[in-house]
């Protein structure tokens, strides 16, 4: 992916079919609405600092940069977020990237798994979603490693228990064989969400 001076809708659109995702696969693994894909392709709107580490990360994941060319095929989509965006300016982060590309490839192995199956429906947008750690390392705790069945949030409107939840299911979704996301401001029937999935 060789990409001096080449747009950063061009060279997302040359990634995204590097590696055979469907814009919708893809916003599920950077943890974004398909509308902000369809954004950055068209060059209509550009990621955030944040947003963009992930698509770096989701596409190092599936395959997407040149073996032994990865940190600067990743340099070159930042670069050019950087040239684009009129916003964009922090640079790329080169002790970040190694970080990634040291960390096991869970998604790799996860994958062959023909089985595992995810529906976000409406989920919220957490690719920004900060703080809370202490928190959300319990519920990963209790729903990955205690395996507990059931967890409920509790709390008056607008304090961010929907956010929270969908921030630790996306981080657990490699633990899983079936994630679907609801929510239940209008209660659907299971029957009616699981003829849907």
């Amino acid at each position: 992916m060789s990409a001096d001076g080449e747009s950063f809708s061009g060279l997302l659109l040359r990634l995204r079919g590097r590696i055979a995702l469907t814009q919708r696969e893809l916003a599920t693994r950077v943890g974004v609405n398909v509308s902000s894909i369809q954004g950055w392709e068209a060059g209509a709107n550009y990621p955030s600092v944040a947003s963009l580490k992930a698509l770096i990360g989701a596409a190092f994941l599936a395959g997407g940069f040149s073996a032994g060319h990865e940190a600067d095929e990743a340099a070159s989509l930042w670069a050019a977020a950087v040239r684009d965006a009129p916003r964009f300016r922090t640079p790329f982060d080169r002790a970040w990237f190694d970080q990634i590309v040291g960390e096991p490839n869970t998604h790799a192995a996860a994958a062959p798994d023909a089985g595992h199956r995810e529906s976000w429906a409406e989920a919220p947008d957490v690719a920004e979603f900060i703080g809370r750690a202490s928190e959300r390392a319990l519920l990963r705790h209790w729903a990955g490693e205690e395996h507990v069945r059931v967890i409920a949030l509790f709390g008056i409107g607008g304090v961010g228990k929907s956010l929270r939840a969908t921030r630790v299911a996306r981080d657990l979704v490699a633990s899983f064989e079936r994630v679907f996301w609801r929510s239940l401001r209008d209660a659907p029937m299971p029957a009616e969400w699981l003829a849907e999935v």
